[in-house]
């Protein structure tokens, strides 16, 4: 219908031109009679150009109507998949290899760079120096990083507790970022190095601190005379008391009564199917999935992050063991629900060789793989995978670089990447919504 349109007024548009090359001809031959008969015709000419032109008019302005309404405001264009992702900034860090950095909530961030511990802020993009409040001594050193580094704390405007070394004596210390000061508000000492110890909130202002060397003790966070203090507590805390219990807490915890692993000695089995062990400082299941129980049964080195669900479901979405000398990963996530007491492994992601990233209780889960270039989302109202619109620009030859991502208040993830080829280089990701490609994978040698 446009293109009739347009012809129409093309066609129009020459009218003009041709009607007063007939008036002026018309005129000629009647310039032996009389003037009146010549002004008349040049006349009639004009006003058959007038509205000719008008008519030319009508039709453009039809054709720029009707252009609009198929672009609506309501409408919105697609996608364009497989587009580069953003890259926000390039960072100094002091590990390239493997940044050290601490997702502070809120978009900001503590990145372990050459000049020393910054804070970042990606609604700026802008860096500025760390302090440490007046109750501690020295300068911040190095990040302790690891799976269970740094919590959550402190109920709905919860700031971050997590793992630092100092300058003091080259001891390390748990810290409490408040996003109310936004400022490390308050600091706890700790004996010695703290390089195999892990955060796990267990109660909206109790931390599990479980340390392969030193143990296992329960820190709180109070506030007296205005001033944010972590404290150690025992067993006369009944919210430290009822948070391990809670969370599945296992083995000799300072302070507290020995916790038996669920289903031993007379212990009644518990909500979940994970639990923490403090002999490890780390997660275990107690009743694994089938295809896995012969793994766990040889008390083989495992790794395992899950993730609790809102209506009481457990995903498991990373898990590593070894078969035999060699290293495996589950390819899929394991969710488990509350009634069926049974695991269900969910469908793949596209990527292969996945790698998951900073799953944590509260945390959203994200996967990408040695030889895939997009990122995926975990949709917890689906339990499926979502890709990301943008991918990693590699070629078909070549692995995806390594990757961390960390979440952002907008549901977008933010990318670091630590690859030598990238140089620092962070930037965003988004998660895409209805139906999407695949992203590229390299299909295995």
């Amino acid at each position: 219908m446009l293109n009739s349109l347009g012809f129409q007024a093309l066609k129009l548009r020459w009218l003009p031109a041709a009607l007063v090359w007939l008036a002026c001809g018309g005129a000629a031959v009647a310039q032996g009679t009389t003037d009146a008969a010549r002004q008349a015709a040049e006349q009639a000419a004009k006003q058959i150009s007038q509205q000719a032109t008008g008519a030319a008019k009508g039709a453009d302005a039809t054709r720029l109507n009707l252009t609009i309404g198929l672009a609506t405001p309501g409408s919105q264009a697609p996608p364009v998949w497989n587009q580069p992702f953003k890259q926000i900034a390039n960072i100094d860090w002091s590990t390239p290899v493997s940044p050290r950095l601490v997702n502070l909530g809120g978009d900001r961030f503590l990145f372990e760079t050459r000049q020393g511990i910054v804070q970042w802020d990606f609604a700026t993009l802008q860096s500025q120096p760390l302090s440490l409040p007046a109750s501690a001594s020295g300068t911040l050193t190095q990040l302790v990083s690891g799976y269970n580094t740094y919590a959550k704390l402190g109920g709905v405007a919860s700031g971050t507790v997590f793992l630092a070394s100092t300058s003091d004596k080259n001891r390390s210390s748990l810290l409490w970022w408040s996003p109310a000061k936004r400022a490390i508000a308050a600091s706890l000492p700790i004996p010695g190095q703290a390089d195999w110890a892990s955060v796990v909130q267990i109660a909206t202002h109790h931390v599990l601190l479980c340390d392969k060397k030193a143990g296992a003790s329960v820190v709180r966070l109070t506030q007296r005379g205005g001033e944010d203090i972590l404290a150690w507590v025992d067993a006369s805390d009944p919210a430290a008391q009822a948070g391990l219990l809670a969370r599945e807490v296992v083995g000799r915890v300072k302070g507290f009564d020995y916790m038996e692993r669920p289903g031993t000695s007379g212990v009644a089995r518990r909500a979940w199917p994970v639990f923490f062990d403090v002999a490890k400082c780390q997660w275990d299941m107690y009743d694994p999935p089938a295809d896995l129980k012969p793994y766990f049964e040889k008390k083989t080195q495992r790794d395992i992050k899950p993730y609790f669900l809102a209506d009481g479901s457990v995903l498991v979405p990373e898990l590593s063991y070894r078969d035999g000398e060699h290293p495996r990963d589950i390819q899929s996530a394991y969710l488990w629900t509350p009634g069926t007491d049974q695991w269900k492994q969910l469908a793949a992601t596209s990527g292969s060789g996945n790698r998951l990233h900073r799953v944590g209780q509260t945390e959203p889960v994200f996967a990408t793989g040695f030889q895939s270039s997009v990122v995926e989302f975990f949709n917890t109202a689906t339990l499926q995978w979502v890709r990301s619109v943008e991918s990693l620009q590699i070629s078909q030859y070549d692995w995806a670089p390594k990757v961390q991502l960390e979440p952002l208040n907008s549901g977008k993830a933010l990318v670091i990447v630590s690859d030598i080829n990238y140089q620092g280089t962070i930037g965003v990701m988004t998660p895409a919504r209805g139906n999407s490609p695949l992203g590229y994978v390299r299909t295995p040698v």
